[in-house]
């Protein structure tokens, strides 16, 4: 028993100060039930798809976020890449070089609980379409977590 508790702690401890800063990433959407991309979605699609959004971010804040550093984001509207027509076999995406994703947040980012940065921004990426190694991806949120990741990177990653 006591090896158990042990192996328990040592896997709690490891986790914990694997992913310090996760905790320092609140994400909350707003409406999603409004969202461009997500009416026709049941409510099980769209939270799961949420979920993946709000996993992918709580981890680039974990890798890009400073210590002592905050960040709260608030969801608007998603767009995912490509037209989405009920008439596609599970809302497949038809993806043009017109229709990239978007992704309308406001966020605060505080240091120290001091705001440092606080705006409404639309993350997107017109040039999505020319990253061919994305096309082979079976991701079906690739495009949105690639400008996810590419934002992050360069509004918090200095």
């Amino acid at each position: 028993m006591r090896l158990f508790a042990a192996i328990l702690i040592a896997s709690l401890a490891a986790i914990i100060l694997a992913h310090p800063a996760d905790a320092a990433v609140s994400v909350s959407f707003v409406d999603p039930q409004n969202y461009s991309d997500f009416r026709s979605e049941s409510g099980s699609q769209r939270d799961g798809m949420l979920g993946e959004l709000r996993q992918t971010m709580m981890e680039l804040g974990g890798r890009y976020l400073k210590p002592g550093q905050t960040l709260n984001i608030e969801v608007l509207d998603v767009q995912r890449a490509g037209l989405f027509r009920d008439t596609t076999p599970s809302h497949t995406a038809i993806l043009t070089p017109n229709t990239p994703p978007r992704i309308d947040v406001q966020y605060t980012l505080r240091q120290n609980g001091k705001i440092i940065l606080s705006a409404h921004e639309a993350i997107t990426d017109i040039d999505y379409f020319l990253d061919q190694s994305s096309h082979l991806s079976s991701d079906r949120l690739v495009y949105e977590k690639q400008v996810l990741r590419d934002w992050f990177r360069k509004r918090f990653g200095q």
